[in-house]
């Protein structure tokens, strides 16, 4: 397998060898590797070919929503770790949206945990929101559908890291 180590600076190869590098960044801090893209060894290739971006576990996509129209569409998309409400872990998508537990897990459009559109009661705390339908808040009315929540395989690996 690939590995990625500090020797000097961060270097990173396609398989299980430290004596050699295929992409490495420089003047970086030793604690962990740079969240960036990585420039490609002068020996290894030129810079026609994509280098690869380094993520950090936390910046996973743990799960997804999708499902919901009108004015609570933002909650749609992928969700990532974004911190800790009541303890739990707090997730945040790419519009803004938060998925977070106070009492139970809820679900807004903003990132505000004083309200929300979407929750799961009766659930019990967890490092993890439920699969499944979401109810839509009372103040919807019975027209809103519910929110579909789909956990990705691994999340829970993920979320412990």
């Amino acid at each position: 397998g690939a590995v990625i180590y500090f020797d000097e600076h961060w270097k990173m190869n396609v398989k299980d060898d430290m004596l050699h590098w295929c992409y490495e960044v420089r003047g970086t801090a030793p604690c962990q590797p740079p969240v960036q893209a990585w420039a490609a060894y002068h020996f290894y290739g030129d810079s026609s070919y994509p280098v690869p971006t380094v993520a950090r576990a936390a910046d996973v996509e743990l799960l997804a929503v999708s499902g919901v129209s009108g004015p609570a569409r933002a909650v749609n998309g992928r969700y990532v770790q974004a911190g800790t409400h009541n303890e739990q872990p707090k997730y945040k998508n790419s519009s803004g949206a938060i998925i977070f537990f106070d009492g139970y897990w809820k679900m807004n459009d903003r990132d505000d945990v004083l309200a929300w559109r979407f929750a799961v009661k009766d659930t019990a705390a967890g490092s993890q929101p439920p699969s499944g339908e979401w109810a839509s808040h009372w103040s919807f009315g019975a027209g809103q559908a519910p929110a579909h929540v789909r956990l990705n395989a691994g999340a829970g690996r993920a979320a412990e890291m």
